[in-house]
């Protein structure tokens, strides 16, 4: 009986230790398997060499939906350079990503902006990668980065739960506006998909939020690569839905050559133009090229606007300064004083007459 009693308990002490190590092994990843399925994730993002598309997003406010809204756009990605277009009423504004930089025009019927930056996300909504899981932001904020990258700049990842082909990674990152808080983005793995990114969670304390991405479908091309069509997302606060979003890609194509007319921005000769990076304004020629002297930001700004030009090669004018706008014009004086010479003279020679 003692026997048998002893052997119950050893089953059931080996049991635990079982259950245990398949615990730990959920938890954690080891760095070799980590690294293995970072390098798969990116080896299918790094498969996909050009996307042209056009772009909806809905958004709807569930308590306020006088503020819900449909806005359309463009995106091209050829390599390592993108152009984002932003179709507004009465406005279209072009992001141009290329060389590490971003040239942003915004074309009305009247007046042209134009603006060089660093790329920021945070600003070109219409950036296809950073919905579709090839840019992945940093937790409640709206900074993106690869997620090889994401992973490097957080806690080690755990593995949160596999299913199927899918398995979700939490990594867990220090907030950049809350000192001693941490934020965790819970990333979820398709490997029938080559470990694309499917499902991004991310939150922090409860005041700060919850987001939740995912990826509705896919379509599938004629070299086997698969890329997102639909994503769907959901922003909670104070645990009530503040926010759903939608965006849905149109005419989609995938690994197929982007005639460069498609990166090509058409900057009007003489335009004034805000440099972000340099903190100075100057003008430019049809090419981007500068070709005046450079002046620096007055009270700063985003982008210079100037006038439309009503021919081609007419002179454009900057924003208004004062030694530039606001300097006096000489000829309406010339005009005046030459008239009153003019009088001057006509008195002179009818008085002589009147005294001959």
């Amino acid at each position: 009986m003692r026997r048998g009693v002893k052997k119950v308990y050893l089953h059931m002490e080996t049991m635990s230790l079982a259950t245990a190590a398949a615990i730990i092994q959920m938890c954690w990843l080891s760095s070799d398997r980590l690294e293995d399925l970072l390098r798969w994730h990116q080896s299918t993002v790094q498969s996909v060499h050009s996307v042209a598309c056009d772009v909806e997003i809905t958004w709807d406010y569930p308590e306020q939906p006088e503020r819900n809204q449909v806005r359309k756009g463009r995106f091209r990605r050829q390599g390592d350079q993108a152009m984002v277009t932003e179709l507004e009423p009465g406005e279209t504004v072009f992001h141009l990503i290329r060389d590490g930089k971003c040239l942003q025009l915004s074309r009305s019927p009247d007046r042209v902006g134009l603006s060089l930056s660093a790329p920021d996300h945070r600003r070109i909504i219409f950036n296809v990668d950073t919905w579709v899981g090839v840019q992945v932001n940093y937790p409640i904020t709206k900074w993106y980065y690869p997620f090889p990258e994401l992973v490097r700049q957080g806690q080690r990842p755990r593995l949160v739960k596999t299913k199927g082909d899918l398995i979700t990674l939490r990594v867990d990152c220090p907030s950049r506006v809350v000192k001693d808080s941490m934020l965790y983005s819970e990333v979820t793995l398709d490997k029938q998909r080559g470990c694309w990114v499917v499902q991004i969670v991310d939150g922090g304390a409860d005041n700060q939020g919850k987001r939740d991405f995912r990826i509705k479908d896919f379509q599938e091309f004629s070299d086997g690569v698969q890329f997102p069509t639909t994503v769907e997302g959901r922003l909670d606060t104070a645990g009530k839905t503040y926010l759903n979003v939608t965006m849905k890609l149109v005419d989609l194509r995938v690994n197929e050559p982007i005639p460069a007319s498609e990166f090509a921005v058409d900057i009007p000769h003489g335009a004034w133009m805000s440099d972000n990076i340099r903190k100075t304004k100057y003008q430019v020629d049809s090419r981007g090229q500068r070709i005046s002297v450079e002046k620096p930001f007055e009270g700063g700004g985003i982008a210079s606007f100037s006038p439309v030009p009503a021919a081609p090669n007419a002179e454009v004018r900057g924003p208004r300064t004062q030694s530039d706008s606001d300097a006096p014009r000489v000829w309406p004086y010339l005009w005046s004083a030459s008239g009153g010479a003019m009088v001057v003279l006509l008195v002179l020679w009818l008085l002589q007459r009147w005294r001959s």
